[in-house]
């Protein structure tokens, strides 16, 4: 990596280098800062930084990702199981997906995990949220069944959501395939929740603020594979909000889109401004207050939420209530 810096790698490579650093569990990389262009040049120029004989992960670190603003996660192309031969290949296709983006490619050395999942440092409580499955991490980034931990910054478990029909997914025999049966197995220890706990607030500490981890366990050891700043908080100007995926979660399952997003949420609006005004809400103090209803759902890390606040200043309108 060089002298290079943030404006040229993008947060993600420097993210990485901060932990690696930091003397953090991070998994060995090196990042690619143009695209390959010779394959055989691209692949020499590999053989003295890493074992041709290994298996890798292929990230994209574009220089909007990862930021305070926004995180782009799944916007970019990333690969895991690639060997180094393919490694050409998967490099040009994270280059690919930049579209006009600048920034750079990571090549890190891939573990093939026990156990994963995302760790995020606050939810705007204070609190620590721990996601898990076994397997490897792509089930949990992409919104499928886990379990689910909220902890206090003591790692006091203060709830758990164990989700009995996961589905793990495992890379066997040079191939990724989900395990056959549903795993309602508890997927973390009392001990590793401790651990993860402590890693994920030394690394909010280092970075100065509120951490989004992706992380997992071989063998008992703790890796880090990347972390960014939370860019969405679950509070108000004025004090907490209240979201809830109840009754939307079973409309928009899994990962939402942004364009299905925008869509719902203009349904939405439209929606309940004409049921209000159909129930003898005053139109005029509607659009004084349109705002709330511009703000009925929200988006976080790719699932829905309503934003129950402005549910209950909605219903407010409605004479009689």
């Amino acid at each position: 990596m060089r002298n290079s810096s943030l404006k040229t790698l993008g947060a993600k490579a420097a993210n990485l280098r901060k932990l690696q650093q930091s003397a953090l569990p991070v998994p060995p990389f090196i990042v690619i800062e143009n695209r390959p262009v010779d394959r055989d040049e691209f692949h020499a120029g590999l053989t003295d930084l890493i074992d041709s004989e290994e298996v890798f992960a292929v990230r994209s670190s574009a220089l909007v990702e990862d930021n305070d603003e926004k995180s782009f996660a799944g916007h970019f192309y990333s690969e895991v199981g690639v060997s180094f031969i393919e490694l050409y290949d998967a490099s040009n296709r994270v280059f690919d997906s930049f579209r006009g983006e600048k920034g750079s490619a990571i090549i890190q050395s891939f573990i093939n995990s026990d156990k994963a999942g995302v760790i995020f440092t606050d939810n705007g409580q204070g609190n620590l949220v721990v996601n898990a499955n076994f397997g490897l991490c792509k089930t949990v980034v992409e919104g499928n069944a886990c379990d689910e931990y909220i902890l206090n910054r003591k790692a006091k478990v203060i709830s758990r959501n164990i989700d009995t029909q996961k589905k793990p997914l495992r890379f066997d025999d040079s191939k990724l395939s989900f395990d056959k049966d549903f795993s309602a197995r508890e997927v973390l220890t009392r001990s590793e929740l401790k651990k993860l706990v402590s890693v994920a607030l030394k690394i909010e500490k280092i970075f100065g603020k509120a951490q989004d981890i992706e992380w997992c366990i071989k063998r008992d050891k703790i890796y880090i594979l990347q972390s960014r700043p939370v860019t969405s908080m679950l509070e108000g100007k004025s004090g907490s909000v209240l979201y809830d995926s109840a009754n939307i979660a079973e409309s928009y399952s899994g990962l939402v889109k942004p364009l299905t997003f925008s869509f719902a949420r203009q349904i939405y609006k439209t929606v309940y401004i004409n049921l209000l005004c159909a129930s003898g809400a005053s139109r005029r103090k509607v659009n004084k207050h349109i705002e709330i209803f511009d703000n009925m759902l929200r988006l976080f890390y790719g699932r829905m939420y309503y934003n129950m606040n402005n549910w209950y200043l909605m219903m407010s309108f409605i004479p009689g209530y």
